[in-house]
């Protein structure tokens, strides 16, 4: 989501590290509508990365993972100011 609004970011691309992963990081990148979901991720506490152009990189740490559960993520973004 963009910073004060509710409005969801096509093309953002996240990465998500984790020991538990076999074969190193994840990337996916956002539909349409901002959504996003990454695929068998073992059960595990993860770090996700975002980086768009123009916007501040986001990164979330300790996020868990439990197997058969999902775990919902809003990414609140903020346009980058130098």
């Amino acid at each position: 989501m963009i910073a004060g609004t509710s409005d969801g970011l096509a093309g953002a691309e996240l990465t998500v590290k984790s020991k538990q992963l076999i074969g190193g990081p994840q990337t996916v990148t956002t539909r349409d509508d901002g959504s996003y979901l990454f695929q068998n991720l073992p059960p595990g506490r993860y770090d996700l990365t975002v980086q768009v152009p123009g916007f501040a990189p986001v990164l979330q740490r300790g996020i868990i993972v439990n197997a058969g559960a999902q775990s919902p993520i809003d990414i609140h973004l903020q346009v980058q100011t130098e």
